[in-house]
């Protein structure tokens, strides 16, 4: 994503929240960025991972992956 001297490249992105809503889904590449009002980056120390066998329960290991949390907010 490149937009008004933005530039998300080559980073590991934790999670991506749209409008405030998490989208699990949802890529960085699936916003269009004239579409986007605001946008925020925090650095994540170690991203969530699913628990093998345990569907919907989420972890976050101590020295796992580092990366980034983006939240966007959409122009309405």
């Amino acid at each position: 994503m490149i937009a008004k001297g933005l530039i998300v490249h080559d980073a590991f992105v934790c999670a991506v929240y749209l409008d405030g809503k998490h989208d699990r889904l949802l890529r960085l590449r699936d916003v269009k960025v004239k579409d986007i009002r605001m946008m925020e980056v925090y650095s994540a120390n170690g991203c969530a991972e699913d628990v093998p066998g345990k569907p919907g329960i989420r972890v976050i290991r101590p020295l796992g992956r580092p990366g980034y949390t983006v939240y966007i907010w959409l122009k309405h």
